[in-house]
């Protein structure tokens, strides 16, 4: 596993899922929009962009295609199936 892409994508990740738990859980739960609608919702989704470049160099680190960083929509669930894939790095 590479040590460089594996820093990366803490310094990406962790950022990302912090802001998307965060904002997600800010949010009003009553349905009516609030002045803070907007600023939650941008927050979200530079969450989101950084957990996919998070689990992109994840992904890497670990032997696969970058593409598999795409599983940072799913969030917490897709950390966990990137977690859970074997490491193809290893002999």
């Amino acid at each position: 596993m590479s040590t460089q892409q594996k820093n990366k994508s803490l310094v990406f990740g962790i950022p990302g899922l912090i802001l998307q738990i965060g904002c997600s859980s800010l949010s009003p739960k009553n349905g009516t929009h609030s002045d803070w609608f907007f600023p939650l919702a941008a927050g979200s989704l530079i969450g989101l962009l950084l957990l996919i470049v998070g689990l992109r160099h994840y992904a890497k680190s670990k032997g696969y295609g970058s593409e598999w960083g795409l599983l940072g929509f799913f969030s917490l669930l897709g950390v966990l199936i990137l977690i859970a894939l074997p490491d193809k790095t290893k002999p």
